[in-house]
């Protein structure tokens, strides 16, 4: 990895250090940043409520630019200048010297959608900015620098290539997915810190009817590793008694949209990092009063799902990290229309055996009731 590429991740980790201080969590990783040409679409300010608002007026939003490794600083300044007229609520607000800001519409259920969030110190006027794509990928990693360009660090929807951007020269590719994951892991943390600021507003559901499809995906509470650091535990409850029935009135059923969603997660949440080898879900139904069994998605499967199925519906959790106040937590799973559900069940589902397990000596097994 490039001297360039390294000076940039540690300013980006400095900066994010800041931006999480503020909210007291100095010891959480940080997210990292780059250098972007000086003819940049001007970005060191946060950007007005009229400027992230499209207008009323306007015909209809510019198709995205298609992701590549050929990508030039021209094209992402379209890109960012594509984003920054979509229709969104705009919300800031100042904490312990951080100004956020937290740009959010809702999805085709009604649901909070981020489109673009960023911590920024006061009255310094550094810190990051993170865009994303319509589908909730995240995009570009943004470092603010108010007396140079904004840096500029985009990761390629492969899930490995990573765009590096520097002064007014060519752009700097890395292939490299571990670099990749830790870039989107880190970020991600430093999103949470954010959202953490606005929970009120993206768990205010008091306009929506919740039923049916409508209801979080499930409730997933996170246990503490117990020394292990290489696999991670969870809970994931579910509202539905009958995980058969249709999850979106088609063939896919409950049953097959829980267990995507359990990969998804541990494709895209826990398994950052070299070491991680999965995450073990102890499934239950009927808001805890069936036990489904436990499920253990390994990294190398989960990776090989998404990259075989893609990402293309978005749900939500709820989720309860280590005793914190739970927040709304965006997840893209799989489509799987009906013409490829027959396949996901028949390929997919038996490499998740549900398992008994035995906590405190006593035996529970798929199919017992808990409550």
């Amino acid at each position: 990895m490039s001297s360039s590429l390294m000076q940039g991740l540690r300013v980006g980790a400095i900066a994010t250090l800041f931006g999480l201080m503020a909210c007291g969590q100095s010891d959480a990783p940080n997210a990292s940043g780059s250098s972007a040409p000086a003819d940049a679409v001007p970005m060191a300010t946060v950007p007005t409520a009229t400027a992230v608002r499209s207008s009323e007026s306007s015909a209809s939003t510019p198709a995205p630019v298609t992701l590549s490794a050929g990508l030039t600083a021209d094209r992402i300044d379209r890109e960012i200048e594509r984003m920054l007229s979509r229709d969104c609520d705009f919300s800031q607000k100042e904490e312990g010297g951080v100004e956020y800001t937290l740009c959010k519409t809702l999805d085709e259920l009604d649901f909070p959608f981020v489109l673009m969030a960023s911590s920024i110190l006061v009255p310094e006027g550094s810190g990051f900015r993170y865009w994303f794509q319509d589908n909730g990928d995240l995009y570009i990693i943004e470092r603010i620098e108010p007396a140079a360009a904004n840096g500029r660090t985009v990761l390629v929807d492969d899930r490995q290539t990573v765009i590096y951007f520097e002064g007014q020269g060519e752009p700097e590719v890395f292939v490299d997915s571990a670099q990749w994951q830790q870039l989107s892991e880190e970020s991600w943390i430093a999103m949470s810190a954010i959202r953490e600021r606005f929970d009120s507003e993206l768990m205010d559901f008091s306009n929506i009817s919740m039923t049916g499809t409508q209801l979080p995906m499930a409730t997933v509470t996170l246990a503490r590793t117990g020394g292990d650091f290489n696999h991670r535990w969870a809970t994931f409850v579910v509202p539905q008694s009958d995980t058969s029935e249709s999850a979106y009135g088609g063939a896919l059923r409950w049953y097959d949209a829980h267990i995507a969603t359990m990969v998804a997660m541990t494709a895209d949440q826990f398994c950052g990092r070299p070491s991680d080898r999965g995450a073990y879900f102890n499934y239950e139904a009927d808001d805890s009063a069936v036990f489904m069994g436990q499920i253990f998605v390994s990294c190398a499967t989960a990776r090989s799902v998404m990259e075989t199925y893609g990402r293309g519906r978005h749900t939500w959790v709820v989720l309860d990290e280590g005793g914190m106040e739970s927040e709304v937590f965006d997840v893209w799973i799989p489509e799987l229309p009906d013409g490829v559900v027959s396949q996901f069940q028949q390929t997919v589902l038996p490499e998740f055996t549900p398992e008994c397990i035995e906590p405190g000596g006593t035996r529970i097994c798929p199919g017992d009731r808990l409550l």
